[in-house]
């Protein structure tokens, strides 16, 4: 149970999105850079697509771990503990001369990263339980996604002046910062342990439907993440010189980002008016038809794919965000939330990531252009699934007491 007034909420939202952005940032500094890292290192596309993967894998563990521990720990201190320690992992690229070197620090940055999800999601779905579910998730979501925005721009400005390394370093002191920020200001709360197994949430009526649906779409988002400003790089902006085309690329993907920071809000405020289904049916077909004018427009029209493409992902992709952590939340008894996230998060950003080795192999056997079109097919499959998910709108915890 918590016990948070209105200023505590307020609070609990803006220190949360803060450590949201960051804890997103970290995986969009390599991203824009990607050109520039593999050619200092000597390494290939398919490379750091595997260390992506093998990284979010591992990030996709520490959520499992994290939501167990989110059922039975204090969440806040999770959330300063992950920021805190993947700032100073983050930090140690300052020492990344060889390809070694850096997947190790990735790795090391993304154990610690993973604890963030479960703990926040299960902290604000127990804070602003009942109809503000929505909304609350849309805030957080939006104010990360805002700060998130800025990343590929800034991550390429200070790398291009400075090297890529320094880039993850900033961003690494800035959540070193935020977890002294969050602990200076910490909000307590009254924890009940749960003794929830993990194999117990299984039970839960259609999670496991959930869960293939959210395989689906963290496999054509982990690889956006990771290869979206090479694409555009390599392909519709081509024509320019590199470096130009490398800028222009982050400018598009921080773009990208901008507009979702709106989807976000967006999604969370339709998700309390429409409920999390029909949000989702929405955000799934229109991430689709994005990917098909990326990947269907001819050349001639690069810029109209282009521009359907960031307007229609950032839109979507970032407004089904919401809907679907307010469903999971309503499926779930709140003495599983954490656990529940965790294993979420695991199959989204960690099964999913397995795209990122796909994408960089077939990137650099048949040309990125092409492998964008699997990516297209993810989101077909997301698409379908959609329809058959459970439209819930109110937790197990709130019929019960509705029908007390």
């Amino acid at each position: 149970m918590l016990l948070l007034d209105h200023k505590d909420k307020r609070l609990l939202l803006s220190l949360l999105s803060i450590a949201h952005s960051l804890n997103h940032s970290f995986f969009w500094i390599a991203s824009p850079l990607l050109l520039l890292i593999t050619s200092d290192l000597g390494t290939s596309k398919t490379t750091m697509g595997l260390i992506g993967t093998v990284g979010s894998f591992i990030y996709g563990l520490g959520s499992l771990l994290a939501g167990s521990l989110a059922d039975r720990k204090n969440e806040t201190y999770l959330v300063m503990l992950s920021s805190g320690l993947a700032g100073f992992s983050t930090i140690m690229f300052l020492f990344a001369q060889d390809i070694n070197t850096y997947a190790a620090v990735f790795i090391s940055m993304c154990i610690w990263t993973g604890l963030y999800h479960p703990a926040a999601n299960a902290l604000i779905s127990k804070a602003f339980s009942g109809e503000g579910t929505g909304e609350a998730m849309g805030i957080h979501g939006a104010g990360g996604t805002l700060g998130v925005a800025f990343t590929p721009i800034l991550s390429l400005t200070i790398g291009l002046a400075f090297g890529w390394r320094l880039s993850f370093a900033v961003f690494g002191a800035s959540a070193v910062i935020t977890a002294t920020l969050f602990w200076k200001n910490r909000i307590h709360h009254v924890q009940s342990a749960s003794k929830v197994k993990l194999l117990d949430i299984f039970r839960i009526p259609g999670l496991w439907l959930l869960l293939i649906f959210n395989f689906a779409i963290g496999l054509y988002m982990k690889s956006v993440e990771l290869f979206l400003p090479t694409y555009l790089a390599l392909g519709p902006l081509s024509i320019l010189d590199k470096n130009s085309a490398i800028f222009w690329a982050g400018a598009l993907a921080t773009l990208m980002l901008l507009i979702g920071t709106f989807g976000q809000w967006l999604g969370g405020h339709q998700t309390d008016v429409l409920g999390s289904k029909k949000v989702l049916i929405i955000t799934c077909s229109t991430v689709l038809i994005g990917f098909l004018f990326l990947v269907l427009t001819q050349s001639s029209l690069w810029f109209v794919a282009v521009a359907a493409f960031i307007l229609l992902y950032g839109l979507a992709f970032y407004g089904h965000q919401p809907a679907f952590n307010s469903l999971a939340g309503f499926m779930t008894p709140i003495d599983r939330r954490g656990i529940v996230y965790g294993v979420l998060f695991f199959v989204s950003f960690g099964m999913g990531s397995i795209s990122q080795a796909i994408t960089g192999y077939l990137s650099d056997t048949i040309g990125i252009t092409l492998a964008f079109y699997t990516l297209t097919l993810f989101a077909a499959s997301a698409l379908i699934l959609s329809f058959f998910i459970s439209d819930v709108r109110e937790s197990p915890n709130q019929a019960n007491t509705r029908s007390q």
